[in-house]
């Protein structure tokens, strides 16, 4: 009986992250969990709403949301290796090997062994990659805009220094 419960409990719990990060819930029935007013809450409407914009502008010049991190690793045009890329963008090497899958088919890098040892990957922004670099910087110029409007030049230095140490805190885990 106890498995049977616990199953059911976990079951419910899903429904409702499910209902919470789809948008389904009222506002009634975020309140009744109580995390309607949580800083964590805020911070995750932020950035669903900002990535999803993010993805808006990016799309209008053909990259997808993430895409414009890669390029900014690759900016420079070195080649380096996709354990290194990972790192420089904080992710699973499995992770950018995927991206990176995609990315190629479009002819966005290119990606090759590596003359000194067999075993490690090389990639390279192609480019066509490389001049898709002021698309981006305008497109994350308007989102810096668009995010920041309303706020004074010292409201979003504020902002900034509060973002950081919020991002200093999540770096730990």
């Amino acid at each position: 009986m106890a498995r049977v419960l616990t199953i059911y409990t976990i079951g419910i719990i899903v429904s409702i992250l499910t209902f919470i990060s789809e948008g389904t819930m009222n506002i009634e029935q975020k309140r009744s969990l109580g995390i309607l007013n949580t800083l964590s809450y805020q911070v995750a409407m932020v950035a669903r709403s900002h990535r999803k914009r993010a993805e808006g502008l990016l799309n209008e010049i053909g990259l997808h949301a993430g895409q414009e991190m890669t390029l900014m690793a690759l900016w420079n045009g070195e080649s380096i290796s996709q354990s290194e890329l990972a790192t420089r963008l904080g992710v699973q090497k499995a992770t950018v090997t995927v991206a990176l899958r995609s990315m190629e088919r479009v002819g966005l890098v290119s990606r090759e062994k590596d003359p000194d040892d067999q075993r490690v990957t090389r990639v390279t922004a192609t480019l066509k990659f490389l001049a898709l670099g002021e698309g981006v910087r305008n497109a994350w110029a308007r989102l810096d805009s668009e995010t920041t409007a309303g706020l004074s030049d010292d409201e979003q230095t504020q902002l900034s220094a509060l973002l950081e140490k919020v991002a200093n805190n999540r770096q730990e885990d």
